[in-house]
Parts: C-alpha cells; structure tokens; sequence
C-alpha cells in the first residue's frame, strides 16, 4: 500500500502522535502558557527572596562587622572546647581585646587592637570585609589595619611591609610603643554605623610578646544555627556550657541570616510553609490544564488501545505529543527567566540595597540551580499527569476508555417518595433564571474531583497573594519609620563622646534599632556639663517647642528625670559583679565605698546615673507585664514612692537573673550633682583641694533613700513601652521612679528628650522652627564653657525627624516594595490564568454540549448567562472561601509575624481581596462574551485548533488505520477458511448413566450432534485445541469488522466536517393558506421571528412569535418526504440536490403537502396558490 507504515513501527508512533498534538492546539497552547508561568514563577519568587536574603545577610554582617553573633566573655580553654563540640553550633572562634591604638606621639584613638585565631579571621571576621589585601599577621611585628584608619595616619596608598609605628593602651597602667609592619589592609563599615570603633589586627606572637595568651580569657566568637533565635542561643548556651562564675556573660543576637530570613519572610518556619504554598499552586495550575482535556485524551488513547496498541508504544504516543509542547514553553519560561532576574532585576534593584555597605554589584539573584529545580518540577507534574492518562487507559476496558468521563459513579440512593399525590407534580416550576442557576450549578459539581482542584487552586493562589501582600506591607521599613513620634528631639553628647562614636549610632544604623541606644556611659553623656541644673532640653526650649502651633500635645510625649549619684547596698548591686551571695547578718569592712572589692555595706557611684519618671500608664503597663509574668518585683514600692526599679538591656546572665531576685528591698541612696557654681569652683581647684571639697560636698549634700523594686530586663518578650532616654551602656544603672518618687528628691525635674507629634499640613513649617531654636540653643551652648575644663561648651540638642527617615531610607524601601510587589503581581497573576484556564477550555470543550443545547432552543442570551453563571459560582465560592478560611489564614499569619518582628504591622487586604473578586468577575464576563457572541472568532478557531489542516490529517491517519485492519481482517478470513472446520460447541451428555462427548453445531436451523466418544482425560483434545482457535479467530474478526465499521463513521464525521455545507444564514419567506397570507417568517443567523396574521389553527403552522432555527427546520422537514423513504436519492436528483437537506427541498417544492393548503412563497416568485398547490 503507497504510502503505508505497519503498526508497530517508530513512524506510526511519530505520525500518531504529531496528529494528536495537532488535534489539541488549543490545550497545548495553553500548557505551553503554563509551563512558561510556573517556571518564571518560580524561578522568580525563590530566587528574588533568596537574594533578597541575601543581600540582606550581607548587609548585617558588614554592618556588624562579624558573622559570629554570640561570644562568651572572657572565656576558657574548657568553655571553648564545650561550645566547639556543641550540635548548634557550627563555628566557634576566639578573640582577644587588647586595647586603643593611637598614632605615635599624639592622643586621639585611631582604632582598637584585637587577635583573632584562624578560625575567627578566616570564617566570622573576613566575611565581613570587603576590599581585603595582603594577609592576616602571623610575625610577631606584623599589623592589618582597616583603610580609613590608614587614611586617619595620612597614608592613601598602603604597601606591604611599610612601617607604622603606634602606641597601644592594653589597660590603665600598661601602655606600649610599638613600630609594625603593615601585613594587610581591608575596608569595613562598623565605624560608619557607630557599632564600634575601627579594628587594627596584631598576631597571636606579638599578644604573647605582651603577656597574654589568646587561649585563656579571650571571648569565645560562636556562629550558631540560624534556624535559632538569640533566646534559644543564649538560653541553650547557659545549659551546656558552665560559666566560670555568676558575673559571666553569654551575649547573643539574632544571627544575620536570621534576621534576613526574618525581614523577608518572618521565619524559616514561614517560609518553608510559603514555599509549599507556592509549589502546591504552581503543581495544581499545571495539573488543571492537563486535567481539562483528561477526558479526550483518555478516550482518545482508548482507542488506539483497542486496535492493538500496547502501554509501551501509548506511552510513546502520548509522552511525545506532550513533550513537542512542553519543550518550547521550557525554553521560553528559562529564557525569560534569565533575562528579568540575570540583568533586568539586578540592574533594577541594585542602587537599593548595600548601598554604603561594599557596593550593589554583589547582589546576586540568579540561581541556576533554583532555575532547574523549576523546570525538573514543571516537568515531573506533567509527566504524572501524563502517566495518569496512561494508566486510566489501560486499566479500563475498550468500551469504558472509549466512553469514559470524569463523572463518579456514586450509587444513587433509592428513596422512597412519600409525597406523591400530594401536590408534588403541582410545584411551582422554576423560572428561566431558576432553572439556568441550577443548571450552572450542576454543571461546575459535574465533575467533583476536578471541581475540587480547581477550586483549592484558585483559593491558592489568591491567597497566597494575600500572604505575600500582608507579610510585605506589615514587614514594611516604613511601618517601623510610622512607628517613630514626627520628630525626636533630646540632648546630644559631649563633643568629646561624639568623637569617640558615642551618641552618633542613629546616624547610621536602621529604623528598627532605637536611636537612644548607644554604648557610650553618662561619663561621656555629661563630660563637661556634670552640675545639678544642666538639663539636656532647657525649660525654656522645651516650652517653645511645646507650645509650636500645630503641635498635638495629646499624641506627645515628654521623658524627664534627672541625673543623680547612687550608692546601692552591696546586695542589691551583687547581680551586677562577681561575687556570690554571701547571706544575711555578714559583717562588712567599711560603711561605703566606690570599690565593690572593699567589702563595703553601700556601694557609691563614681558618675552620675539616669533617674527617669515614669507615666501612670507606664505603671501600669509594668504592673500588668510582672503580674503576667510572675516576677518577683515590689511594684507597690515602686507606685508609692518609696522604692526605685533598675531596668537594663538584657545585661544580667542567668545566674545574675536569679540574685537580682533577692535584690528586691535593697537600700538605695540618690543623691543630686553638685550644682553648677561649685562645678566652675571645682575647675579651678589643685587636686588636694578638689578631694576636700568633695567631701564637704558629700557632707553637705542630701541623700534620699528609697528601697529596690527589682530589675527588668527591657530587652524580654512583651516588655511595655517605656519612652527611655540615652541607655545601653555597660556599668551605668538606669532608674525608675514614680512621679510621687522624685518628688521626694532634693532636685528639679529635668527633660531628657521629647517626642513630637504634629499635623501634617504644618510639618514642614514646625521642622523650620524646630531647626531655628536648635540652632540657637546650640549657638548658645557652645560659648558657654564655664563648666569645661577644656573649653569645648555644654552640649547641644538634636532632632530626628521621621520625614527625613523615611528620605533617608526610601531607596531600600522602594526596592523592598518593588522586589515583594512583583511577587505579588506574578502570585495573583497564577490565580488569575488559572481562573481563565478553567472557563475558557471549559467553554471551549463544551462546544458540542452547548450546540445541543442551542438546537433544542437556548437562546444566545440564555447561553452566555449560563456561562456567566458557572464563572460566577467560582468566583462565590473563592470569595467565601478567602472571606472565611483566607481571613483565619491571614490573622494566624499576623499572631506568628508580632512575634518575629516586633514592627509588624497588620492591614487587612480589603482591597486587594475586592481587586482579586473584581477582576475574576470580568475575566468571566469577558470570555464569556468573546465565545460565545464570538467577536474574535478567529482566535477562538486558533485556540480551539479546529482547522482543515488537521481534519486532513486526521482523516488520513484513520484512512491508514482502516486499511491496515482491512488487511488483516482477509487474513484471519483465509486462515479460519483453511482450518476447514465449523465452529462447534463440546458437550457432555448422560446415557445408561455413561457419560459421552458430543459436539453440537447449527446447520439450515437445526442442531446437529457428533457423537466423540466416552468422557476419558485428554482423548479431545485436539479437537478442543482446533476449536479454541477457530473461537479466537472468529472474535478477533468481529472485532476487526467492529473497528472498521468505527472507523468509518469517524472518517464520515471528518468527511462532514471538512465539507461546506450551503446554510442560509439570512432570509425570509411568506407562508399562505390558499392565497391568504397566514406568517411572514424572518431569519437572521439563528433566531427566527414569526409575524402570524391568523389564529386558526388548520391555517398556522407557527405555535409561537419566536423560535430557533433548529425547530423551524424540523418543521420544514415536516414539509418534506421522510428522509427514510426508499426512493428519496432518485427524488433528491430529480430536483438536482446532493443531499437531504430541508431548507433546499422547500425552496423546490415550496412546501406543499397533499394534506392541507399550505405553501411557500420566497422573495421575487410571482406565484399563486394555483401554480403550487397539487389539488
């Protein structure tokens, strides 16, 4: 046969299959449109977060100059080997702080000294760095020094092994003049964000060379999981490894990747739920599209397994259909992929982040790997899809693959009706718009388990773009900046600190750090202005700032207090030192003393300490937080005025936590600074007459006593809101006293900051006063140096203004928007294409259903509210499903994100979910309207892949089919014919209670008997074996000729549809009785309008004003012959048509019948009733 290929060959399988790729144009171009999202989806969203994370992890590192986030002070060789063994932890390093370094012969600090061993410098310090030259030292001379630190010493273009020659201050007695050699040099950021000063690196051999050895009482540096947060750390660390006593600290934080984890998606918990969100959705969107067209395929695949195809070769068959699709989208979605996130997004995003922290080129977010894990899972889920089409073939019967559907068979239960003959057939019946809802209804639960799917992964992805819009708006940098009062104002540190780093941290570091922090004490807060009356904010200021119009004084707030000199008992300051609890009724060495180590009763402060009055609303807060809590806290004492609180930022080790309890009722002292006439007396003074004049001082002045409430530690979960000023640093004590407490000090109150809220419309006029007064204070202040004793001035008065902060930090927080709304954007766009997906090859793939359903009178308005309805109850059901489930999913989401980050801010997504509901619903209206009033009719022939082309193809891959059967069927004709035997059946029959073999056939309708002999094992079997094949051979022919005959009327239905049949889509006639007009019928495409001019019903064939063109041609084939007469062809060719085909018989006979009057008349016949009529 020309042109033929036999059935089990490689060609059949390629023809077959390019053939039923070409049948399904319309589901491959959507799959292709899948495969493409679900890789650029998630390619985009896993590797825009993790490089967003980052980005992030570096930035922290560098703004913390270390990845080690946990030290143990001072610790030992024990401590390190415990920690180093520990399962959490996966990298330990030591360190050793040896002192200040300063340019030879001069005062000022240039940096500090520290030793690292290999591990520290290699995995925790370097990684930090940016720009790193030379080497670490490792010769006793050699020095690594941080570039701006050589620019401090004036050189601009360091070499190796240039000399240096420094002076190290390693303590207060021991200072060393040292000439180095320069080993290396590397540019850091911690002296930028005011985290610590600049860090000059010697090596282990010069610490030995001092004295020291870095084994012995150096901080141990610990990287641990980052899967732990600090409280775990800090807590885990305290259990296994022992302190060396109760002083002993353990300092942890968050570690970078961490808190980058946190800033982006809340938790590693978060986003691994996150992630299996988004896989789900991207696995249920790609499942659908092939889930659509299951049915065909199953049917489809049905049939080539009945003529013989085997699962092997229908896995070929369909794999590579399937596969011609999915390769191209493949390779869009990956080229697409590469561009936006190898060069577009970078590019995009790059001035955003680390800008100021080692440049932006670093941001790196292409992943290959990320990009393959993509496309491998595109691919497994279509293939498993595949597979499943293959299995449900083969595991079905010919006849139920051929005629399969998606619809269960679930048992009907048979249900008594009770209610017959009680007006059940009486009911109401339903209106047109009753009856479309319920059939919109049953047609979207038609199929359950796809209704299901399709319904999770609709909810899916729309709520998975409401996760993501609610974690980046509430994570948002700006709601931290919200958080902040319009403008902070408080006093500045002395200039002396300032140049030292002290008091300038908020310059530099982010807006979720509190800019009164700082590691600078009250020594240097007060150099130069340590006298009773300075206040940081003058009265006078403070009452013009406060009286600014436009000010909301309800919404402001104003700290005060005062900075007093405190001697606390040796009891209650013991949770601060080294020492153990020694027990009651102890007999002390001296009444009081600076020296803790003098065994004193009462321990006296050296420098001032910060005494703050708390609010009656922060009372009340701190009472309902211990009560909470359980604490061991006299908060009675505090509210009466007769006790004070010690509050710290976390500085107390377990052990220290558990003294400070028996702290509580301690004997405290507060005392005022001497004021301001006998701080310019003291300035002037000798030594020896300084120390005389302290201690008349000292005598002189009043001491009020007050009992210890407790400590609290501000940094422990739910701590209240507390408005501090300057706090943080090590050795200074910070007080709470109530409003009745202070009173009873023998000082004014002074204000130590101020938090202003104002309108917005005068904010811009406010910061200009603000500015001005500032500025005129500070003017004010520095010619004032009376108290100095270097003639630097009193210190000045800052702001911090949010609208600056948010200036500032607009950058990041436009990359932060932009990175996180496209997520967004493509999350909600996978929802969306999704929801079309469904309607659209849903419609698509009902074309035949809906033009039954035109045929026996649906209008085109009913079928598009059809449509519209089944879009509609997707939509209902996605907008409960996100209003219910969506909203407990959504508040979870804000409970578990207040915990991770204390600015969390929750806002409910009211518009995005309106957005999402809106948008579905005119997707629905919109394809619903292009089907089916078929405006686009080209695109939907495009999708719908319903071109002669593929008839053609189609019809010639049966054609071969057909003659290949054919064959075989003469064959196994010839071979039944040689058997020269007839189909007989075997019997057994009983005779004088002997059994005996007979066997029985049919001949001219009568059964014949052959008698074979006596029931003995095995004396017919050759006649057995002759006739099992001559029954195999028949059934296989019947089954041939059933094939063919199959074929066939699939060929004739190509055969029809590759053929044009003439439809008069435009026309009218006039129908008569006799020569009286009765109807004047007009046709316009499908719907027919009937202009009836009797009611007489042996005159009118129209019943009704309207119909469809389905019921006017079965009335004028009521005014034909019966297509089933015997003759029907010779009369068709009489009147020279082709085929029966009611409209063109009409036009030839004018439908006249023998059995009435009336006829036909078409526009342009002058005929009458006597030219027609046969009687």
């Amino acid at each position: 046969m020309n042109g033929f290929t036999p059935n089990n060959n490689t060609n059949v399988i390629r023809l077959l299959s390019e053939a039923i790729r070409k049948c399904n144009k319309g589901r491959n171009r959507i799959l292709m449109g899948a495969v493409v999202l679900c890789i650029l989806t998630l390619t985009f969203v896993f590797e825009t977060a993790y490089g967003k994370i980052n980005a992030e992890y570096t930035k922290n590192i560098r703004m913390d100059g270390t990845t080690a986030s946990t030290y143990i002070e001072e610790g030992t060789k024990q401590q390190y080997e415990k920690a180093r063994s520990l399962g959490y932890v996966r990298e330990t390093g030591r360190r050793m702080k040896m002192g200040e370094a300063t340019e030879s012969g001069k005062k000022e600090s240039i940096c500090s000294i520290q030793v690292l061993d290999q591990t520290a410098w290699e995995k925790m310090m370097k990684p930090a760095y940016t720009g790193v030259h030379g080497t670490y030292p490792k010769k006793q001379q050699e020095i690594m020094l941080p570039v701006k630190t050589l620019k401090k010493l004036g050189i601009d273009n360091p070499k190796r092994g240039m000399k240096i020659a420094l002076d190290i201050s390693i303590s207060f007695f021991q200072t060393e003049k040292e000439e180095f050699k320069l080993s290396g040099w590397y540019s850091a950021y911690t002296e930028d964000n005011g985290r610590s000063k600049a860090i000059g690196y010697v090596s282990e051999k010069k610490l030995k060379d001092w004295g020291y050895d870095i084994k012995d009482g150096s901080d141990i540096l610990i990287c641990p999981s980052n899967d732990m947060d600090w409280k775990d750390t800090e807590e885990k660390l305290y259990e296994d490894v022992p302190m060396k006593d109760n002083s002993q600290q353990i300092i942890a934080t968050d570690t970078a990747k961490n808190r980058a984890v946190k800033e982006v998606t809340g938790s590693y918990g978060m986003a691994a739920v996150e992630a299996v969100v988004i896989i789900c959705g991207m696995f249920l969107l790609v499942y659908n599209v092939m889930q659509i067209s299951m049915a065909g395929d199953i049917r489809q695949m049905a049939l080539l397994h009945t003529i013989g195809t085997t699962k092997k070769q229908l896995r070929k068959i369909y794999i590579r259909q399937i596969m011609r699709t999915i390769v191209p989208g493949g390779i869009a979605g990956i080229g697409l992929s590469v561009v936006l996130l190898r060069y577009l997004i970078p590019q995009l995003l790059g001035r955003q982040y680390l800008n100021g922290y080692g440049g932006a080129e670093e941001m790196q977010i292409f992943r290959v790997e990320i990009l393959l894990l993509a496309v491998v899972f595109t691919l497994l889920v279509i293939l498993g899809a595949s597979e499943q089409v293959i299995w449900q073939t083969v595991n079905r019967t010919c006849i139920e693959g051929m005629h399969y559907t998606e619809q269960t068979g679930r048992k009907k239960r048979n249900r008594r009706r009770t209610d017959l003959g009680k007006g059940t057939f009486n009911k109401k019946k339903r209106s047109e718009t009753q009856e479309l809802c319920f059939m919109a209804w049953k047609n979207v639960t038609r199929y359950r388990q796809r209704f299901v799917i399709t319904v999770i992964s609709m909810f899916l992805g729309i709520e998975m773009f409401l996760i993501v819009m609610v974690i980046t708006t509430g994570s948002d940098y700006a709601n931290i900046i919200n958080q902040r009062p319009d403008f902070l104002i408080a006093g500045e540190f002395s200039e002396f600190a300032q140049k030292e780093g002290s008091g300038t941290e908020y310059q530099t570091q982010s807006p979720d750090q509190d800019p009164l922090k700082s590691e600078g004490d009250n020594f240097e807060l007060l150099y130069d202005n340590e006298y009773d009356e300075f206040s940081p904010i003058s009265e006078k200021v403070r009452n013009r700032l406060w009286n600014l119009d436009g000010v909301k004084k309800k919404k402001s707030y104003i700290t005060e207090g005062a900075y007093m000199l405190s001697s606390i008992s040796r009891d209650g300051l013991r949770p601060l030192e080294k020492d153990t609890y020694l027990g009651k009724n102890v007999e002390y060495a001296e009444e009081s003393s600076t020296d803790y180590e003098s065994g004193a009763k009462m321990i006296e402060g050296l420098d001032a300490d910060t005494v703050q009055i708390v609010s009656e609303n922060e009372l009340k807060a701190l009472k309902t937080y211990v009560e909470k809590n359980k604490l061991k806290v006299d908060m009675d004492s505090l509210e009466n005025g007769t006790g004070v609180m010690i509050i710290h930022d976390h500085k107390l080790s377990q052990k220290q936590e558990k003294q400070a309890e028996k702290a509580v009722g301690e004997t405290v002292c507060l005392s005022p600074l001497k004021n301001k006439e006998a701080c310019i007396r003291w300035n002037s003074m000798t030594d020896k007459e300084r120390d005389k004049e302290d201690e008349k001082i000292k005598a002189e002045t009043p001491s009020t006593e007050y009992t210890l409430s407790g400590y609290l530690d501000n940094q422990a979960d739910d701590f209240p809101e507390i408005h501090q000023t300057w706090h943080g640093a090590e050795g200074d004590i910070y007080y709470l006293v109530s409003e009745k407490g202070f009173n009873r000090l023998p000082t004014k109150k002074k204000t130590f900051c101020m938090e202003l809220n104002v309108e917005k419309k005068k904010e811009k006029n406010i910061m200009y006063e603000i500015q001005k007064i500032l500025s005129a204070e500070n003017q004010r202040r520095k010619s004032n140096t009376q108290t100095s004793l270097d003639g630097e001035g009193e210190a000045g008065i800052f702001y911090i203004a949010r609208s600056d902060l948010m200036q500032k930090n607009a950058d990041y927080i436009r990359g932060n928007r932009i990175m996180f709304g496209s997520i967004s954007v493509i999350l909600l766009c996978v929802g969306l294409v999704n929801y079309f997906n469904i309607t659209f090859t849903g419609i698509v793939g009902r074309k035949k259903e809906l033009e039954i359903m035109r045929k026996i009178g649906m209008t085109r308005r009913q079928e598009r509210k059809l449509l519209l309805l089944e879009g509609s109850y997707y939509v209902l059901l996605i907008a409960g499903l996100v209003a219910l489930v969506g909203t407990i999913i959504l508040k979870g989401i804000d409970v578990y994100m207040r915990k991770q980050l204390s600015y969390f801010t929750f806002h409910y997504p009211v518009g995005a979910i309106a957005g999402s509901i809106v948008i579905l619903e005119i997707l629905c209206v919109i394809i619903c309207n292009l089907l089916v009033l078929k405006k686009i009719k080209k695109w939907v022939k495009i999708l719908v892949g319903d071109s002669i082309m593929e008839m053609k193809n189609v019809y010639k891959s049966l054609n071969e089919q057909k003659l290949y059967y054919e064959q075989e069927l003469i064959r196994k004709k010839n071979v039944l014919k040689d058997t020269k035997e007839e189909r007989k059946n075997i019997t057994i029959k009983k005779i004088h209670g002997e059994l005996y073999y007979y066997a029985q056939c049919k001949r001219a309708g009568k059964v014949n008997s052959q008698y074979l002999g006596p029931v003995i094992p095995g004396t017919i079997a050759d006649i057995e074996e002759k006739q099992n094949k001559i029954e195999c051979l028949t059934e296989e022919i019947k089954e041939l000729e059933w094939n063919i005959e199959s074929l066939k009327k699939m060929m004739e239905y190509y055969k029809k549809r590759e053929k044009k049949e003439p439809v008069m889509n435009n026309f009218s006639f006039e129908v008569y009785w006799k020569d009286e007009i009765t109807a004047r019928v007009y046709v316009k495409k499908k719907k027919v309008i009937v202009s009836r001019y009797t009611e007489n019903p042996g005159k009118q064939l129209f019943a009704s004003k309207e119909m469809t063109r389905f019921q006017l041609g079965k009335i004028m084939e009521m005014r034909c012959w019966e297509k089933g007469r015997p003759d029907i062809n010779e009369i068709l060719n009489h009147l020279g048509l082709s085929e029966y085909n009611p409209y063109e018989i009409v036009r030839k006979t004018h439908g006249v019948s023998y059995n009435d009057f009336i006829w036909f008349r078409f526009p342009g016949e002058k005929l009458t009733s006597k030219d027609v009529l046969v009687r």
